[in-house]
Order: structure tokens, then C-alpha cells, then sequence
């Protein structure tokens, strides 16, 4: 960078012959020849799997590959686990009334990222823990 510029002449010419690719990755993520039923939602296919997500496998091209990986991964991978294990233990996730898993909208619509055309929504209902009991049963008597 520092070449370019202190050579103008040399910056303009760089410039001039760059371009832009843009890459589908989505269409990646869904092609039929890597994947068996690329469509289908089925995390148990990944069990026993070569496959690794944290940079060499093409596959997984939205978080990037080699050196350009997204830098976020380890601290996703990490949280991930802890934040959705947390939601799945503390709620029951119910549909709100007005959707049904027959009626669902299961289109995407592009942009930075990839989201559903018609967001979920959710109601999560509060557990009844056993331990919450347990407390309450304890400090009554």
C-alpha cells in the first residue's frame, strides 16, 4: 500500500484493473452435488463427518477460508453452545397462534446475510424447574 501510494501514477493503474466477484455462497451451501438433500434440515448428518468449519473446507464458505476466516468463529463456537443450551433448557418454544408448522414460510431472502421472507415468531413459555420447587418447598416450612 505504501508503493502505491507514493506512486499515483502506479495506484491509478491497480485501481483500474481490479475488479469486483461476488460469490453466491448460499448457492454453495445448497448444491445438490456436495450435499445429500441440501434442503433438509439434518444436523445428525454432520456426526462422523471430515468436514471441519474453521477454515479448509470449502463447503462452509460463509465463514470464509484459510487465513481470511472469520475471526469471529472461536468465540462463536463457544457461545453458541452456551447461549442456545440455555434458551432450549430455561423455555418450552411455542408458536405464537398464528402460524402453524404445516403453514410455515420457509423462503430466503438475500442480503448481508441470509434471512427467512417471513420472520418466525416464537413465544417461549418459562419452565417450571424441579429445583424451583425444591427452593420453594424448603424456605415454606
Amino acid at each position: 500500500m505504501t508503493e502505491l501510494l507514493l506512486n499515483p501514477e502506479s495506484k491509478i493503474k491497480v485501481q483500474a484493473e481490479l475488479s469486483l466477484v461476488f460469490m453466491n455462497a448460499r448457492a454453495i451451501g445448497i448444491d445438490s452435488d456436495v450435499w445429500e438433500e441440501p434442503m433438509a434440515f439434518k444436523p445428525e448428518s454432520f456426526i462422523g463427518s471430515k468436514l471441519d468449519y474453521k477454515g479448509q473446507h470449502y463447503e462452509f464458505l460463509p465463514f470464509g477460508a484459510g487465513r481470511r476466516m472469520c475471526v469471529g468463529v472461536p468465540l462463536a463456537h463457544r457461545v453458541l453452545h452456551l447461549a442456545l443450551g440455555s434458551l432450549l433448557h430455561e423455555f418450552n418454544w411455542e408458536f405464537d397462534g398464528r402460524i402453524y408448522p404445516k403453514t410455515m414460510d420457509m423462503r430466503d431472502r438475500m442480503g448481508v446475510a441470509t434471512r427467512q421472507y417471513v420472520p418466525l415468531l416464537v413465544v417461549p413459555k418459562r419452565k417450571q424447574h424441579k429445583t424451583w420447587f425444591a427452593w420453594k418447598f424448603m424456605f415454606a416450612m
